[in-house]
């Protein structure tokens, strides 16, 4: 027979049980919410490290050296901005994406700028100058898709098209 402190004592040990659950819940969402973040940082942060690794290995080619870029893309971002800082270099704002605008006004330091759902934060690449300015690209299936063009005092980066591949007919 059970005494009558171990039949109320029963339903506080249940309780007690649902909180700690409920606890190790919590920071279980919480810690897998910081691992993704932490993920997502590092595809962002790989992909800018592919694309200077890009830009520094066509500079160190020879003059007028044509590289295809075909480079995976962060799943967040929709579009890539690239901006000539250059002083006789006029910038069409018009064509900037409204969500990076106020940011290539603030940020005259920067050259790549990104169109995400998330926060991302514009770079530097050096030596890096687009064909027009600005040159916005859209994001299709995860891949950046340019041509880095190599001028002597820096990198040309331009659209890439089908047609613009070389015709070897007349060889």
């Amino acid at each position: 027979m059970k005494k009558r402190g171990q039949i109320f004592g029963q339903p506080f040990v249940y309780i007690f049980a649902l909180i700690v659950i409920a606890v190790i819940l919590f920071f279980g969402i919480n810690v897998i919410k910081d691992v993704l973040k932490l993920g997502s940082g590092i595809e962002f942060r790989t992909f800018v490290g592919n694309l200077r690794g890009e830009v520094t290995r066509t500079y160190n080619l020879d003059y007028a050296s044509v590289i295809k870029l075909d480079l995976r893309v962060p799943q967040d971002i929709t579009k890539v901005c690239f901006i000539n800082r250059d002083f006789n270099v006029a910038l069409d704002v018009s064509k900037l994406p409204v969500q990076i605008e106020q940011d290539v006004v603030l940020r005259k330091n920067d050259n790549v700028f990104f169109v995400s759902s998330r926060n991302r934060d514009s770079v530097f690449i050096a030596n890096l100058k687009p064909n027009e300015n600005p040159l916005c690209v859209n994001i299709l299936g995860g891949k950046l898709n340019l041509n880095l063009e190599n001028k002597g005092t820096y990198i040309e980066i331009r659209k890439w098209k089908k047609d613009n591949q070389f015709n070897l007919t007349g060889f």
